[in-house]
């Protein structure tokens, strides 16, 4: 009955459906366990240096505890070409609905505090007896270090203006921008704002700590709708594994677990 349910509420979104590729944040742990923080570069959540380390995390997570929503997220980035490129992909699977997103990426430094990249997206959404459907878009990115430690990010999703399905169907445009600040080596404070065609306006505040040797903890808050997170990460040398929850006062608690490796 539950799968019933939850197949009947997807073909509701059938309109909607692969929105998650662009509004949703990629779950990975670092990011859930700090409130959904988007705009902060992975590599740079991860701490892994843009110009030397190649970085490779994965993260699955579990929706408001429903063993049927579980999506998922790889991704790959390191320095090349005098920039730093990156590979990513993410989805999810539910009985009879599939979405899957891939996304290409490209940054590099421009006078010395400034990095701008651009970024090109496939989204595939398939649902069992519907049919499927393929789209595209673009993003462009960018962050200035505004003094040691602090940076400003911005980011606009969809510059395009894509859309999907014979309808053509809009998807979202999506404007961020945020600031994250190194307080000290061990803490490291994240704000921003989100703002897409579909939906409020949304803030975010984080807080990463170290507090025991590899021990850290994360902590975030997200408003519309209001989430609160926080997360534990334990690191060996460059290998780290991150657990991460949020609390829906609505639907409940979610989870997301992974593994990074810098090398």
């Amino acid at each position: 009955m539950r799968l019933l349910l939850l197949n009947g509420f997807m073909l509701l979104l059938v309109p909607a459906s692969m929105q998650a590729g662009i509004h949703t944040t990629i779950p990975t742990p670092f990011r859930f366990g700090l409130g959904n923080i988007a705009s902060v570069p992975e590599y740079r959540l991860s701490g892994a240096q843009f110009e030397t380390d190649w970085l490779l995390s994965t993260g699955g997570a579990r929706l408001f505890g429903m063993v049927e929503l579980q999506p998922y997220a790889l991704q790959i980035s390191g320095p090349i070409l005098a920039g730093r490129a990156g590979l990513q992909q993410q989805g999810i699977n539910v009985a009879a609905y599939h979405e899957m997103s891939s996304q290409l990426s490209y940054q590099r430094t421009f006078w010395q505090n400034l990095r701008l990249g651009v970024g090109s997206q496939l989204y595939h959404v398939k649902i069992n007896g519907y049919g499927s459907t393929w789209s595209s878009s673009f993003d462009i990115r960018g962050d200035y270090q505004l003094r040691e430690g602090l940076y400003l990010n911005a980011a606009w999703i969809n510059i395009g203006k894509a859309d999907f399905g014979e309808n053509g169907y809009p998807l979202p445009v999506r404007y961020i921008f945020g600031l994250d600040y190194v307080v000290l080596d061990a803490l490291k404070l994240y704000f921003e704002i989100d703002k897409d065609t579909r939906y409020a306006l949304q803030t975010r505040i984080a807080a990463n700590a170290d507090i025991w040797g590899p021990v850290g903890i994360l902590v975030g808050y997200q408003s519309t709708p209001d989430i609160a997170a926080m997360g534990l990460n334990v690191s060996y040398h460059k290998i780290a594994f991150t657990a991460a929850y949020q609390y829906h006062p609505d639907l409940g608690v979610s989870q997301c677990y992974g593994l990074s490796f810098i090398f």
